[in-house]
């Protein structure tokens, strides 16, 4: 029961990792267009622009369902330890 609750709360952890690598992504062709001067380097900018607006939608429409899913993932955790818990009782129990 234990290595269901484990490989689940694995899975949606790798995926809350990978939506936090996507925070980091954005962060850095946010930071890259800034440094770019204007004046010479207009397309590029935009082009920069562009990717990070795409890059900060999906984000964004990406985190809705964080605080639940990471909720899920608490109570999955606590639900493993009480089962485990139980399954620790009862066996003390009946010897």
């Amino acid at each position: 029961m234990a290595a269901i609750y484990q490989t689940r709360i694995t899975a949606r952890l790798t995926r809350q990792k990978w939506l936090f690598c996507l925070y980091l992504i954005t962060l850095t062709v946010i930071f890259a267009s800034s440094l770019l001067d204007e004046t010479k380097h207009l397309d590029q900018i935009t082009l920069l622009e562009r990717a990070y607006f795409g890059l900060a939608t999906t984000a964004f429409m990406l985190s809705f369902r964080l605080p639940w899913t990471l909720m899920e993932i608490q109570v999955e955790r606590l639900n493993s330890v009480i089962a485990q818990r139980r399954a620790t009782t009862s066996t003390i129990e009946k010897n």
